[in-house]
């Protein structure tokens, strides 16, 4: 293969990884409430979650007065995947794609009332991917390069 042939390949590679580095995080579910009653229970069913990183976000709006008790746990089946109680954000690892559930619990205040949100985002992946990708990538033609020199 000729160099001019490497070059064109590691030009579309690099402009691959870096489509694949400079993607967002995709919320894959939010939840906003404003609550009346002593204490407060939601069980959320969130289908067609692909395995991967993910980070879910706990908001107590204070509205009209903070939640005595506050807490949003993830579970895909029986197994817990992670929880947080209060105001405060946690990663989790999804291992398979299938359903996962948001537990939300809490108790009010003394007015009895309250709100909360909680989001769930997908974790795009790593800018270190396109430095890793572009190195290995000249490893290979280097070392292609050393083998058939080598071999003449």
């Amino acid at each position: 293969m000729k160099l001019k042939h490497y070059m064109h390949a590691l030009f579309g590679f690099m402009a691959l990884s870096l489509g694949l580095c400079n993607a967002q995080a995709s919320t894959v579910y939010t939840e906003f409430q404003v609550v009346s009653g002593t204490n407060v229970s939601s069980s959320t069913e969130i289908h067609q979650v692909q395995a991967g990183a993910y980070k879910a976000s706990l908001a107590d709006f204070e509205y009209p007065e903070a939640f005595d008790v506050l807490s949003l746990g993830i579970l895909q089946g029986a197994t817990e995947l992670g929880v947080t109680f209060g105001t405060d954000f946690f990663t989790f690892n999804v291992p398979s794609t299938g359903t996962i559930i948001a537990l939300l619990t809490g108790k009010t205040g003394s007015m009895n009332k309250g709100a909360y949100a909680f989001e769930i985002t997908a974790i795009p992946l790593p800018p270190a991917l396109l430095l890793f990708s572009s190195a290995l990538f000249g490893l290979v033609v280097v070392g292609r390069r050393e083998h058939r020199s080598g071999a003449s």
